[in-house]
């Protein structure tokens, strides 16, 4: 298997970068839409920035808890 270089990860993440700016087709919108969105629905940017935030975070924390889930099905 090859080790990943140095170059390898940068490469990587700009890819990651680039992805989670200009979104992902049917997966996810490009930043400035989802943005746009949060603004037109909630009016002020904190208002749009808490409600991006709270909904990230409970995204976050639902994949961690499946993926919580599925670790522990790995041990007797």
């Amino acid at each position: 298997m090859k080790q990943l270089t140095q170059d390898d990860l940068m490469k990587l993440l700009d890819s990651l970068y680039e992805k989670s700016l200009k979104g992902i087709e049917h997966i996810s919108p490009p930043v400035e839409k989802m943005a746009n969105d949060y603004l037109k629905r909630h009016g002020s940017a904190q208002h749009a920035a808490k409600s991006m935030l709270s909904a990230q975070i409970a995204k976050c924390t639902t994949s961690g808890i499946i993926t919580g889930f599925g670790a522990l099905s790995l041990f007797p």
